[in-house]
């Protein structure tokens, strides 16, 4: 039976590795770090958006980018070990999800302009917004642990050609990620510096290394191909001058995690908007799951792969509660990493366990956190571009291998439309009430919530 399942499933890749198996402990070592330096930008990104946003002190920042890294490490675990039915049972590294940075800042900053407004101190108002903040996102985690449960009754509303346009969503909306990645990031737009030769240079240094390793014969080059064009790329800029100056003040030697670091707070309206978000978050984690199905030579069919995705968003679920309780924002597992897999040739959960204890470890000690920031962004747009666009191919595979009659042509073309509308022309959106804004601010949900309603509304004939 299983042998049938994976029949119908899309071509495969030639793992060298797959799931169940163990590589050489050294191979496990480095695959892994080149699975975390794929990650790091995503897992650090969103707490440095935040502190910045919130104008937190540089002790607060480096506490919730050591937070997002332990959180990353135990999420990773639970995903890859699969405890029970929580967790895929596969290769998946998980940490906190970008798409809910722009609703909680915009819910901070109105909280600590209300306690300002009260007389009470900046930095006071500040922890008190955190502990709202994180209050809510575990109220809202909880409600979503509960309707994660339905998700396997919801097998009619995926089908292969909706997986297919989600995962291909997954990897066509975030080259936009990349790409700003590639210019120098968010900073360098702001001061003016986006786009300058050096850095897209630097960028394309990390894609033609990795290509030039991926097809070498030697396995430590082709394995780790990613990992080479990272190194590559750094060095090439430290010569153009683009690696950040370090700044380790009010750093502590450690950090133990505890729970509700910022104490407790509630407010309604960010709590439903929290639970709308963390909702349709269950698609797009269904749509990654199928992904790494696909990466790791899995069904897309079949109980096998009913289990593996509801197991997954189940672990999102609780992964994202558990990350609430130690000051991280909800989880969510890296699309990046199935591009990775087929590089590498390696699917085995052996590399997951690794990377969890490394990005734990990297989380009880800030200074490794705060050294993460150092890489440069080009390099890590470099990767992204690589990375991202074979998601998309992985979507498109699945798309391949179903009948394209008209039905299909239009459900394909209007999602992909709109997602990617959302996704690249935000503006479009500006006019809309803030709550409905903020829901269809990513083109990922959109794009897939369209195709859900179109496969289900479109005659079958």
């Amino acid at each position: 039976m299983p042998k049938q399942e994976k029949s119908t499933s899309i071509p495969a890749h030639t793992l060298q590795y797959g799931p169940n198996d163990k590589p050489p402990l050294i191979t496990s070592l480095i695959v892994a770090l080149q699975f975390i330096s794929a990650s790091l930008a995503t897992i650090i990104a969103p707490p440095l958006i935040i502190a910045d946003g919130l104008g937190l002190s540089n002790a607060d920042a480096s506490f919730l980018i050591s937070t997002s890294l332990f959180c990353a490490g135990i999420s990773t675990f639970i995903q890859t070990k699969r405890i029970g039915k929580i967790g895929t049972g596969l290769l998946v590294i998980e940490g906190a999800n970008i798409t809910f940075v722009g609703v909680i800042i915009a819910a901070g900053i109105k909280f600590i302009a209300k306690e300002q407004g009260q007389g009470i101190e900046i930095a006071v108002a500040q922890s008190h917004a955190l502990g709202m903040i994180f209050c809510g996102l575990l109220a809202a985690s909880l409600i979503v642990v509960g309707l994660s449960f339905l998700i396997k009754y919801c097998q009619k509303l995926l089908p292969p050609i909706v997986l297919g346009v989600i995962v291909s969503l997954v990897g066509l909306c975030l080259i936009k990620v990349g790409a700003i990645a590639c210019g120098g990031g968010e900073q360098a737009l702001i001061a003016g510096t986006f786009g300058q030769a050096r850095m897209l240079i630097v960028s394309a240094s990390v894609i033609f290394i990795t290509i030039l390793c991926q097809f070498s014969k030697i396995r430590l080059f082709s394995m780790v191909s990613v990992l080479w064009g990272f190194i590559g790329g750094t060095i090439l800029a430290f010569c153009f001058d683009l690696i950040p100056t370090a700044d380790y003040s009010g750093i502590q030697a450690m950090n133990i995690p505890r729970p509700f670091a910022y104490g407790f707070g509630f407010e309604w309206g960010f709590f439903l908007n929290m639970t709308l978000l963390s909702t349709l978050l269950m698609i797009s984690t269904a749509g990654i799951i199928t992904s790494s199905c696909v990466a790791s030579e899995e069904a897309v069919v079949g109980e096998n792969f009913i289990k593996r995705m509801s197991g997954g968003v189940l672990g999102q679920t609780v992964n994202s509660c558990i990350a609430a309780v130690f000051s991280c924002i909800p989880q969510t597992p890296y699309a990046v990493i199935n591009g990775l897999i087929p590089l590498s040739g390696i699917a085995s959960r052996r590399i997951g366990y690794i990377a969890s204890v490394m990005l734990v470890v990297a989380g009880i000690f800030p200074v490794v956190a705060q050294t993460f920031i150092l890489i440069p962004q080009p390099v890590l747009g470099g990767a992204s571009l690589l990375l991202f666009g074979s998601i998309a191919v992985s979507g498109i595979q699945i798309l391949l291998n179903q009948p394209l009659d008209n039905r299909s042509t239009l459900i394909i073309g209007i999602s992909f439309a709109i997602g990617l509308s959302v996704e690249l022309y935000p503006l479009l959106l500006s006019k809309l009430p803030e709550l409905l804004r903020d829901v269809c601010s990513s083109g990922i949900t959109v794009g897939s919530f369209t195709a859900v309603i179109l496969n289900v509304c479109l005659p079958k004939k």
